[in-house]
């Protein structure tokens, strides 16, 4: 195909349509080489007929995820605020209002953001303006959870 291009090149008198001539070539070769190669490629991914894949149960996934108890969701809040502000495990009981723990607004859009990290899910702006103390915090992470 090469020689072809050049054959047709030294044979041209006007300069432009040689050039026309080798642009056209040059693209049509270009082309028919990547299909040729993809022709050659085993299907993969996307491209193959799904009637030949093997269909994976739902089992194997629903393994992966487990259910969090109230108990396990209030010990992460807990080392969560702690990191967020050095704030002593005594004053974090579902009864203590955020206010009297020394939480203000920043403090708690901080925590409710590293909450959302954490737990992969996203608190609504109602629902987080309604947490005045840390029971509250707990039951909106819980509530926010894929139930059993």
């Amino acid at each position: 195909m090469h020689d072809f291009v050049v054959a047709e090149i030294s044979r041209a008198r006007n300069g432009a349509g040689a050039f026309a001539r080798l642009d056209r070539q040059d693209a049509a070769l270009g082309a028919r080489g990547v299909f040729e190669a993809a022709e050659g490629e085993e299907e993969t991914g996307a491209e193959q007929d799904p009637r030949g894949i093997e269909e994976r149960e739902a089992a194997k996934h629903a393994a992966i995820i487990r259910i969090v108890t109230r108990g396990e969701i209030e010990e992460k809040l807990v080392a969560i605020v702690q990191q967020e502000k050095n704030i002593s495990q005594d004053l974090l009981r579902p009864e203590t209002p955020l206010a009297e723990a020394g939480i203000d607004s920043l403090d708690s859009l901080t925590i409710l953001f590293a909450i959302e990290e954490q737990f992969h899910i996203s608190i609504p702006d109602d629902r987080a303006r309604a947490i005045t103390t840390f029971g509250d915090l707990i039951d909106v992470v819980q509530d926010l959870l894929p139930a059993a």
